[in-house]
């Protein structure tokens, strides 16, 4: 029972970072039109009908995977669902601004969390 306890969590911590990573995928689409503007930057017909489609996509799997949360796993609050929706574009965003395309910095980083912090959820376990 323990096990199927585990694997349950497992399933309700992953419908909730799809959850997540929608919505930080939907705020980025937001993020990218609203600079655009500020740069004075029109898109050509084309161009804005991708980017159109791109946010309405990214809107329709954040509503789907809040679906399927809604079946698996109950948010218990919305707005700390969307204070860690923020958090995690927040830190991606710190991650890729320190590392750029260094993947020695990417796995620093990597190495720095895994053995300075410990697991909560245990999910990535010392062995």
């Amino acid at each position: 029972m323990e096990e199927k306890n585990k694997l349950m969590a497992k399933a309700n911590l992953y419908t909730n970072l799809a959850y997540l990573l929608s919505d930080v995928a939907y705020g980025y689409a937001i993020n990218i039109e609203a600079y655009l503007k500020q740069l004075g930057m029109g898109l050509k017909y084309g161009e804005k009908k991708n980017f159109a489609n791109m946010q309405r996509k990214a809107h329709e799997l954040k509503q789907a995977v809040s679906k399927l949360n809604s079946k698996i796993y109950e948010i218990p609050e919305v707005d700390a669902a969307c204070n860690s929706a923020d958090y995690l574009a927040d830190l991606f965003l710190l991650i890729v601004d320190r590392c750029g395309q260094d993947e020695n910095k990417m796995q620093q980083i990597r190495a720095m969390i895994f053995n300075n912090f410990k697991s909560e959820l245990l999910i990535y376990e010392k062995k």
